[in-house]
């Protein structure tokens, strides 16, 4: 069920974060579990329902994310369940500021539940990968915040953000980099990030937080 509260005048708003350290929360991506629903091996993912009660995070009981396969073709009309975020991170200041700027700027009052996905989008074959296989797409939400981590050895990547889903032309184009948070109201706008490729020999792997509200798992 959508939300009623919030900044709906808000579409989409780019920021940098100095306040939030990278470097403290790129070390929670690593051992990451593969995404089950996701075909191919390159897709890492944790998730978890929280609630902002101002000071901490209270995290709710750990459910399962439905979305129609209308919003998501790839996992869609599958009932998934995820291994949930470390309980270390939701502790970690600068997690704790991403998330009250995610609420700040967003108009969200306190008490409300929000979903954290933990995304890693790894090169494992023929050098791609697929930062959002789903294409362009929404997730059937009010808003929601992607925070770049950590970007290592990699081209590709970047975020479009369209008007509607067939518009060939983006409003906003951008590869964000660590520190960078990108708002965006599911409601008015869709958004896509291309694929991935490895710049050089070795490891190639985007780390991304995604924040959204209202919460989709059941």
């Amino acid at each position: 069920m959508k939300s009623e509260t919030g900044d709906h005048s808000l579409r989409l708003s780019l920021r940098v974060l100095p306040q939030v350290d990278t470097a403290k929360l790129a070390p929670y991506f690593e051992n990451m579990p593969l995404d089950p629903y996701v075909p191919g091996g390159f897709r890492h993912h944790r998730l978890s329902c929280l609630e902002w009660d101002g000071e901490k995070l209270l995290v709710r009981p750990e459910r399962r994310i439905f979305q129609s396969a209308y919003i998501n073709p790839i996992a869609g009309n599958i009932v998934r369940e995820y291994p949930p975020v470390q309980r270390t991170l939701l502790k970690e200041p600068s997690f704790l500021e991403l998330v009250k700027i995610f609420h700040h700027f967003s108009g969200l009052p306190v008490k409300t539940i929000f979903d954290v996905h933990m995304l890693r989008t790894q090169v494992v074959k023929d050098n791609i990968a697929e930062a959002a296989p789903e294409g362009v797409h929404r997730d059937d939400v009010d808003f929601l915040g992607i925070f770049c981590v950590n970007r290592h050895n990699l081209k590709g990547g970047t975020t479009f953000i369209y008007q509607n889903k067939e518009d060939e032309t983006p409003m906003l184009c951008k590869t964000l980099r660590p520190g960078e948070l990108l708002l965006v109201n599911d409601n008015h706008v869709y958004h896509y990030s291309n694929k991935v490729y490895a710049a050089g020999p070795g490891p190639a792997y985007r780390d991304v937080l995604i924040l959204t509200t209202p919460t989709l798992m059941q």
